[in-house]
């Protein structure tokens, strides 16, 4: 008698198809590096291995029949982020991402993944495979973060080496050019002694001008800051000063000392440079105070003397002893330059720089 039993019902396919679907349910129960699961055509979780509960937080039973919604940011569930991909993968059969995704605890991570389209002629819903990819996502941002450090010090130092150029041009031509002058002129004074005078007052001129070309020599480079710290420059500078001028000068340093960056040191050293001079030229003063205070977030510079001093309310006070050029330096670099005084009571000269987090060099790595 010929066997009636449907090919289809044959038990043995039947089971193979069975331990098939297992070992498929097992792989995927399995696999902890990659969230798998599934969603409904309305965008409801319908499967979830544990690779899904391991990077996303959420156990099967809390996020089954859940909208897979939740696992966007605020951010993109706002834009329709989750909706587009749904009709992207529905429309063309897959769609990938890369983005930021949301885990049970409310913590961020970067998500590399892609979600395909179930179809057997009609859609059933999707099944969607992501991996946790955010070591990579914040070691690329690392590196382009230390490659914009780098670019902007090589920036810097373009400056300051074409600085340096201008000050060797001033030193070659202009300054030696003064000092020839004042050479020649001597050589005058004693063979005409007749025009003394005279050529005593053009000596003493062209002195001052190569004095002042040599100042502003030191305002395009200044030498204290080559292998110093701003501080130790500023000590330096003060040393020099005291073998120098009749005026005693004192440096006080407040604070603990962090590095700076390059232009700040430059142009807060110019400064103090700047009020120095014009202290011991114009206000007769016979003590200096300068003062360097670092803070957490600001460094301060003052320099106080105890001068003839003079009316900061009168016309034209703030244009006095080179205060312009010094505000200008202060702005320059996100500072900002104050001046009290009153007349026989000397002058005091603030400069605060507020310091940023972001403005101090990194640590290497």
């Amino acid at each position: 008698m010929p066997d009636s039993t449907p090919h289809n019902q044959d038990p043995s396919l039947e089971e193979r198809f069975r331990q098939a679907e297992e070992r498929l349910r097992l792989v995927l129960e399995s696999v902890r590096d990659y969230a798998i699961f599934t969603l409904d055509k309305d965008n409801r979780v319908t499967s979830w291995n544990a690779g899904a509960q391991h990077i996303l937080g959420y156990e099967a039973q809390e996020i089954l029949g859940q909208s897979g919604s939740l696992l966007f940011t605020p951010e993109d569930r706002e834009r329709g982020e989750p909706e587009k991909e749904l009709r992207t993968a529905e429309a063309e059969g897959r769609a990938e991402d890369e983005r930021w995704h949301m885990r049970k605890d409310g913590s961020r991570f970067w998500a590399s993944g892609v979600m395909t389209a179930l179809r057997d002629g009609e859609l059933h819903g999707f099944v969607k495979i992501m991996r946790d990819m955010t070591e990579r996502k914040q070691a690329e941002e690392e590196r382009a973060r230390q490659q914009a450090y780098i670019a902007e010090q090589e920036r810097r130092a373009s400056v300051l080496q074409e600085r340096n150029r201008i000050a060797l041009d001033i030193h070659d031509s202009l300054a030696q050019g003064f000092a020839g002058i004042a050479m020649q002129l001597e050589v005058a004074e004693n063979a005409l002694e007749q025009s003394r005078k005279a050529i005593v007052q053009a000596r003493d001129i062209a002195r001052q001008s190569l004095g002042d070309a040599r100042r502003s020599i030191r305002a395009l480079r200044p030498e204290g800051l080559e292998g110093r710290a701003l501080a130790e420059a500023l000590a330096h500078l003060v040393e020099q000063t005291r073998f120098a001028q009749t005026a005693r000068t004192d440096f006080a340093l407040a604070g603990t000392p962090y590095a700076l960056p390059s232009e700040i040191e430059v142009e807060l050293l110019r400064i103090a440079q700047e009020a120095l001079t014009n202290a011991q030229k114009h206000a007769q003063a016979t003590h200096i105070q300068i003062t360097l205070t670092f803070a957490s977030d600001q460094v301060r510079l003052s320099i106080q003397d105890n001068g003839i001093g003079f009316d900061t309310t009168q016309e034209g006070a703030n244009s006095r002893y080179g205060l312009p050029g010094m505000r200008e330096r202060a702005e320059r670099i996100g500072g900002r330059l104050t001046m009290t005084s009153q007349p026989g009571q000397g002058a005091l000269i603030t400069v605060i720089v507020p310091i940023p987090e972001s403005a101090l060099p990194s640590p290497e790595v």
